[in-house]
């Protein structure tokens, strides 16, 4: 089997992605890219479940309208396959305890870039740390980058 992911020594096995049925994906953060991926992973069939921090009444209609479904954050890392990030970067350490427990066979993708206008000065990223090792340093686990390159508008799209 060949590995998908390989972070810091840390091998993903290629276990999930060899199955026909849908995955199981969480999303946190329904911003433009969140919103986006709640949208495209649920119309390609995808059992999605979409999560940001005033709860799930407050998850716009179009956002659900190919059908992820609205929960509270900590319903969105249970039982999941792939847990998506889309979430300011600063917001990363306030997640962290949602993430320690995962399975290690959860893939988790992070979509944040670092702001220092919107995200407040981070000393590591100032001092060159590269931002995901500092995510992965406040998780606990390995992460991907995936979906932080294209604006939303074109993702969209």
């Amino acid at each position: 089997m060949k590995p998908l992911i390989v972070c810091k020594q840390t091998t993903v096995q290629d276990k999930k992605m060899n199955k026909t049925s849908p995955l199981n994906i969480g999303i946190l953060g329904t911003g433009h890219i969140g919103k986006t991926l709640a949208r495209k992973l649920a119309a390609a069939g995808h059992n999605v479940k979409v999560a940001n921090s005033r709860g799930p009444e407050t998850i716009e209609a179009d956002t659900l309208e190919t059908g992820a479904l609205p929960v509270k954050a900590e319903q969105t890392v249970s039982e999941v396959d792939v847990l998506i990030l889309s979430i300011p970067l600063m917001r990363i350490p306030e997640i962290s305890q949602l993430i320690r427990d995962l399975p290690s066979d959860v893939i988790v993708a992070d979509t944040s870039n670092y702001y220092p206008h919107r995200d407040q000065q981070i000393d590591a990223m100032e001092g060159c740390q590269v931002e995901s090792q500092w995510v992965e340093e406040q998780l606990g686990r390995p992460v991907i980058k995936a979906w932080n390159a294209i604006g939303s508008g074109s993702f969209a799209a």
